[in-house]
């Protein structure tokens, strides 16, 4: 039902949807009908994603990336506008959106020198702010 209403969806409801559909693929083997199913569930929201995209805050775009990377669509044809959406507004991330976006990155093999000197310098201010969790994906 809520697929059929993404294009209603708010940035936040777009990635809380992506995010908790990942978390419910992440549990099931990767060769599964359920796994790719829930693949493509995420994919389509990425998709309707960019229609939105400049609304996005910190939190969704890390949602959504975490959603991406935990689904393994490393190819996606939104990542480099989400990676730049992202670049232009990492003054506002939190700890944990930060943390969370990293290890997207690292998992979807982004190599975007800039935008990976843009997450170290906003980790490094925000440094004594992240709790341990946080700080232990950042160094995975």
């Amino acid at each position: 039902e809520a697929l059929n209403k993404r294009s209603e969806l708010t940035p936040f409801g777009l990635s809380n949807l992506a995010w908790s559909f990942a978390k419910l693929g992440a549990r099931a083997s990767t060769a599964s009908f359920r796994h790719r199913k829930l693949q493509q569930f995420v994919s389509d929201l990425v998709n309707e994603s960019g229609q939105q995209l400049s609304m996005f805050e910190g939190h969704d775009l890390a949602g959504l990336v975490w959603a991406m990377a935990t689904c393994g669509l490393s190819h996606h044809q939104m990542l480099p506008r989400l990676t730049e959406q992202t670049a232009k507004k990492l003054q506002d991330f939190k700890p944990q959106s930060l943390s969370n976006f990293t290890w997207s990155c690292a998992i979807l093999v982004v190599g975007d020198r800039e935008l990976l000197q843009k997450l170290a310098e906003g980790v490094e201010k925000q440094l004594s702010q992240f709790q341990p969790q946080a700080l232990s994906n950042i160094a995975w």
